[in-house]
């Protein structure tokens, strides 16, 4: 899909299945932390004008069975909403139509800076 202009650009960290781990790369100590907190994984988060794409870091790329980029397209999304990890980190939870949760975690005054740019300018 041809994306055009970066309209809204982040490093984030977004959830992924815990059973994407590439055991043969991870220690069993690693695996129990990911099992525990979940498969937060780095990356880049870049909005253009009719979807987001999550890309994995090359760090975190080595760790994953599937590493390909997340694409959401803006009209699958039905609800977008801060949400909590472990009690204190804040989350921009994005609610799609195929019934997936797409959780991105950013630093500081980027989950809110998201969640404004996708309510203002492409939902509802």
């Amino acid at each position: 899909m041809e994306q055009g202009e970066v309209e809204f650009e982040m490093v984030c960290n977004c959830l992924f299945s815990s059973r994407n781990i590439d055991n043969r790369t991870i220690s069993a100590m690693v695996a129990a932390v990911v099992s525990g907190t979940g498969n937060w994984v780095g990356g880049k988060l870049q909005c253009y004008e009719t979807s987001m794409i999550f890309s994995v870091n090359a760090l975190n790329r080595r760790f994953l069975q599937d590493a390909r980029p997340v694409e959401i397209d803006y009209r699958q999304i039905i609800d977008i909403q801060y949400g909590k990890a472990l009690l204190f980190m804040e989350t921009v939870d994005v609610h799609l139509d195929d019934g997936r949760n797409i959780r991105f975690r950013g630093m500081g005054r980027r989950n809110a800076k998201l969640l404004t740019y996708l309510q203002k300018n492409k939902i509802g």
